[in-house]
């Protein structure tokens, strides 16, 4: 059974106990043990949180909430980065972490929402209707992303071009861009801290 089967399925315990003052055969009783869950249950994806990770809590309490698959080094915009992998059910999400506290949570899986239903796989269209949603490279890709509405505020919206270059699509208002662009979906969103 591989690591992501293992985490997304309940584990059984088979416990054995004597049957009081009999003495003879053991009865044999069904104990559940549940992993951590990181809040997939709850689907709750806002700037500061994601599930039950929330931006600055402290890197150790990711371990008390997720299962976290692995947590290493990598490079970042040129910087090494700590970087935890969690495991959320079949999924996973990729926790960032400065001075020992979660600063960025980059999703991947459509099971966390915003209130207002966006998610991993929406078109921009759907982001349209935020009237400073606006758009622009980071890191080599394209995103959009609103910090002035609450709703939207420390979440980056990560448009995939497929075969498209990034001059394709123009920095700017999602309002602005052309009809033929508002197709495109997004792959991945980050929450990376709302500080208004």
């Amino acid at each position: 059974m591989n690591l992501v089967a293992r985490i997304d399925h309940t584990r059984l315990l088979i416990a054995f106990t004597l049957t009081a003052g009999v003495g003879s055969a053991a009865a044999m009783h069904e104990t559940r043990v549940t992993e951590p869950t990181c809040g997939l249950e709850t689907g709750i994806l806002t700037g500061n949180r994601v599930g039950a990770i929330r931006i600055g809590m402290p890197a150790d309490s990711v371990k008390l909430v997720c299962y976290v698959v692995r947590d290493t080094m990598e490079y970042a915009e040129g910087d090494l980065y700590r970087v935890m992998v969690v495991a959320v059910g079949r999924d996973t999400l990729r926790v960032g972490i400065d001075r020992d506290r979660v600063n960025s949570v980059q999703v991947r899986t459509a099971r966390f929402t915003t209130v207002d239903s966006l998610r991993v796989g929406i078109s921009l269209a759907r982001l349209r209707a935020y009237p400073a949603m606006e758009g622009g490279l980071g890191e080599g890709e394209y995103y959009v992303y609103d910090d002035v509405d609450p709703r939207t505020c420390g979440l980056s919206f990560r448009v995939d071009l497929g075969s498209r270059s990034l001059t394709s699509i123009p920095n700017g208002l999602v309002r602005d861009f052309p009809t033929d662009l508002l197709t495109l979906e997004i792959d991945q969103i980050f929450a990376r801290g709302c500080y208004k």
